[in-house]
């Protein structure tokens, strides 16, 4: 499985350009970066056929500390 994101701004959401590779593990760590740009509210990664996998925000950054 490819997974890409979609980030969450306040202008709306819109899908990263880039691939995030086939590791969700690594995914997520890509994922938890974009998480801490300012303005970023949530992001989603995504599996193949734009399957919702996980939504991340700020509490995802706390558990993570």
């Amino acid at each position: 499985m490819t997974y890409t994101m979609h980030i969450e701004t306040r202008d709306g959401v819109k899908q990263h350009g880039f691939h995030l590779g086939t590791d969700l593990r690594i995914a997520r760590e890509f994922a938890l970066e974009a998480l801490k740009r300012d303005g970023v509210l949530s992001v989603a990664i995504r599996g193949d056929k734009n399957k919702l996998i996980e939504i991340l925000d700020f509490r995802s950054l706390e558990t993570e500390a």
